[in-house]
């Protein structure tokens, strides 16, 4: 028989489903850096920039598989992508073009999608749980059923 949800483990698993989305974001963002023709850098940030990559290509916060993962194909090349360019031994075109940094990049978009996705099912799920909950409360339903009260009680309380 399967565990019946509630509506505390559902706002669990989006705060963590947030904060996972919150730090491959930032990772994403420096990692990204040489790619963006628009943006300028000093050679001596590629290191950091490689650090981000790395953490990328190491992350482990899959707990659930449903969640998806974020598989990089191809990290040694990468990093040997980024030695090139860190020696001025291909342009930053060609860096960018090299189909392990194109499928990289391809990978933590795709992860990023596949979080968005599973928060807005999850934040959906919460809803119906919330819509049950305030059903269940029979003779008081008219005030959990209200929006603003609806909104304090999933914001101020369960996310707080």
């Amino acid at each position: 028989m399967q565990k019946k949800e509630n509506i505390l483990e559902v706002a669990r698993r989006i705060t963590e489903l947030e904060e996972q989305l919150k730090t491959i974001t930032e990772l994403k963002e420096k990692a990204f850096t040489p790619c963006n023709p628009n943006t300028y850098y000093k050679i001596d940030q590629l290191p950091d920039f490689l650090v981000a990559w790395s953490k990328l290509a190491s992350w482990t916060h899959y707990k659930e598989e449903r969640y998806g993962r974020l598989t990089i194909k191809n990290y040694n090349d990468l990093s040997a992508r980024f030695n090139l360019l860190i020696n001025a031994h291909i342009n930053r075109t060609e860096f960018c073009n090299s189909k392990s940094i194109v499928e990289a990049c391809e990978a933590v978009n795709n992860y990023i999608g596949e979080l968005a996705k599973e928060i807005l099912s999850q934040r959906k799920k919460l809803d119906t749980l919330y819509n049950q909950f305030a059903k269940n409360t029979e003779q008081y339903s008219f005030i959990f059923k209200e929006a603003e009260v609806k909104r304090i009680i999933v914001s101020k309380l369960l996310f707080s």
